[in-house]
């Protein structure tokens, strides 16, 4: 016989031979005094037999019989071996007690029941054939049958599930019924169950690996538990450029199929606060979409992975203004297992790990205000200690708040310095009509100013879907201004409109005109660093409900520009922006003939519903969104 482990928990088992008789009912389980009994040797010392009146060891090599209400009992270090005659014949091991309940034997078949408590049952029907013998097996998680098979049955101390391994020859079939679920474990095969009763998918069980296991807990070496030999340690990297739109909250989906199978991940209903908001947009800009998480969870479930997940890692982008988050990871039982805190502070990424020696069954992502890009089930190293962190994506501090911008290898030509005109009160309605603007200068179309140069390019080569016009993206704009406002007018030529969809106020995310303003530009001209006088202006240009965002570059913060007005209009070929910025609002009170920093940027995108910022068009060629020294200049023309 093999031996066994002694990283079991505590199994409760009741095996039963049936048969009926030629009318159908069962047999008297009490048909002799011989019929009740079962034979136990003791192969090695630690092995007692307990009675009513106490308990007695059994000396190594020696046979005791058992009958009803009696059992036996193994210690850290004892097996022994249990033997019905030409029916069954099991192994206890390491600190187990084994019970017997109840015994039947007739010529059609029979009945046994045991109750097992601790250690690790080995059982061999041997139904030779015979018609109406089967094996029933009732443990705390479900229930096993097989008409003839080897099992090994075990609850590990360290990982709350029972395994069943099918040790039989060819054909011998084993039956799990879990969670009102019945399904067959196939010869050199295993499955385990859940406390909830859910039984995994197979998992081959290789013999060789097995008995060299055998040999290791035989000579007391390295504790090693059944799942290590059954399981590899998982390897799986996710992402969420997998995703192509965004799940259903509270519906599970999968990420990283695999050999070893894919991870479940939720969108929890719930969240943090019972009312969270999820989004699926490209938060740093690297054209790959990201899942935007306010107030809620992520949920993981790795029970339908055929591997062991030791060390979870998940990278996330830190929105909020304070580092509000954290990951944990739980054990099939519920138990945390671990907990990593977010840590990071606005705009900036964070890889979340934990590593553990116990099995993470599920685990739970909780974001204030973030993004997930990802997550990577790393295993050890080489010499099988935990291996480092392994991130989803690279760092990077704060370019993910707002836009990053490539470096296209062409760049249009500057167009040199902007102006805004004087205006006077009223002279510039904000109704998304363009009259007014003409009757400034009466200059007709030389007063506006081409959008030339693409500074970012992530798809400026798609198209809107079906779309009949020739122009992909173009643009022009104009400025005007008075003691109160900053006006700017947009006309743009787009193939197809995709607003933005997503939570908060990341209008670039979709077709949107922008300003980038430096509003000290004397102060810090040579500076390109962001600072407090430095904004991003974003306009969502939609027709029924216009929105605009207002960015602060130095603290990377965004809300409502409330108290700006808007107008939009759609044309043929695009639509008209018209706005009223208040200097109240920027603190500032600029005069005529002063130079601000600026620059106007068009975001496109021609992907319906993907929230992903493709293409940028702008008036400084060489514009980075957190460069102010790279945007252009405005002039403010005294009146004539």
């Amino acid at each position: 016989m093999w031996r066994w482990p002694d990283q079991i928990y505590f199994l409760l088992v009741a095996i039963t031979v049936s048969t009926c008789n030629p009318n159908g009912a069962l047999e008297n389980p009490l048909n002799s005094a011989a019929e009740n009994i079962i034979e136990v040797e003791a192969n090695s010392d630690g092995v007692f037999a307990v009675t009513d009146a106490g308990s007695d060891a059994i000396p190594v090599e020696e046979t005791v019989t058992l009958s009803v209400g009696e059992s036996i009992t193994v210690d850290e270090v004892g097996r022994a071996t249990i033997r019905w005659p030409d029916l069954l014949t099991a192994e206890l091991t390491r600190e187990g007690r084994l019970s017997l309940e109840q015994v039947v034997v007739d010529e059609l078949g029979g009945t046994v029941k045991l109750q097992q408590s601790g250690g690790l049952l080995l059982v061999e029907f041997n139904s030779d054939g015979e018609q109406g013998r089967r094996l029933t097996i009732r443990t705390e998680l479900a229930t096993i049958s097989t008409p003839g098979a080897q099992l090994l049955l075990v609850h590990e101390v360290d990982s709350p599930v029972e395994w069943i391994v099918n040790l039989g020859e060819t054909g011998d079939l084993v039956e799990i019924d879990g969670a009102g679920v019945t399904q067959r474990v196939a010869p050199d095969s295993a499955r385990w169950i859940g406390l909830d009763g859910t039984v995994s998918d197979e998992i081959p069980a290789d013999n060789k690996r097995l008995r060299s296991w055998y040999n290791s807990v035989l000579n007391d070496e390295a504790p090693l538990t059944l799942a290590e030999v059954l399981l590899s340690p998982a390897n799986v990297v996710g992402t969420t450029g997998e995703l192509p739109a965004l799940p259903r909250v509270g519906q599970a989906f999968e990420l990283a199929p695999s050999e070893q199978g894919a991870v479940r991940l939720t969108l929890d209903p719930i969240g943090i606060f019972g009312n969270p908001r999820y989004a699926l947009e490209d938060c740093n800009g690297d054209g790959s979409q990201d899942i935007a998480i306010q107030a809620g969870k992520l949920k993981f479930d790795f029970q339908p992975l055929l591997a062991r997940v030791l060390a979870l890692d998940v990278t996330v982008l830190n929105q909020a203004q304070s580092a509000q988050g954290a990951l944990w990871g739980l054990d099939s039982a519920g138990s945390e297992l671990g907990r990593d805190l977010l840590e990071v502070g606005s705009g900036e990424s964070q890889t979340l790990d934990l590593r553990s020696d116990r099995p993470f069954a599920t685990a739970e992502l909780a974001l204030l205000d973030g993004c997930f890009f990802g997550f990577s089930l790393t295993p050890p190293s080489s010499t099988g200690a935990p291996s480092e962190p392994r991130a989803i994506i690279t760092p990077q501090p704060v370019d993910e708040v707002v836009n990053i911008l490539a470096t296209p290898e062409q760049r249009a030509s500057d167009v040199g310095p902007l102006e805004a005109v004087p205006v006077g009160a009223g002279a510039i309605k904000i109704d998304g009509q363009l009259d007014d603007w003409e009757a400034l200068t009466g200059s007709g179309d030389s007063d506006w100013i081409e959008l030339n140069a693409i500074t970012f390019d992530e798809g400026c080569a798609n198209r809107f879907p079906d779309s009949s016009l020739t122009t992909d993206l173009a643009g022009q704009v104009r400025f005007a201004y008075s003691d109160q406002n900053l006006y700017v007018a947009f006309r743009v030529d787009d193939d197809g409109y995709v607003g933005y969809a997503g939570g908060g106020e990341n209008y670039f995310l979709g077709d949107s005109p922008q300003l980038s303003l430096d509003l000290d530009l004397t102060g810090d001209f040579d500076d390109a660093g962001r600072s407090q006088d430095d904004w991003q202006v974003d306009i969502l240009p939609d027709g029924e409900s216009p929105q605009v965002a207002l960015w602060q570059l130095g603290s990377l913060t965004s809300g409502p520009f409330a108290e700006a007005q808007v107008a939009v209009t759609a044309t043929d070929t695009g639509y008209v922006v018209e706005a009223a910025l208040p200097w109240e609002s920027f603190g500032v009170s600029p005069q005529a003939g002063d130079r601000l920093g600026i620059a106007a940027n068009i975001n496109d995108s021609d992907t319906p519903g993907s929230n992903a910022q493709e293409c940028i068009i702008s008036t400084a060629p060489q514009r980075r969104w957190d460069d102010p020294t790279s945007w252009g200049t405005l002039f403010l023309r005294p009146t004539e």
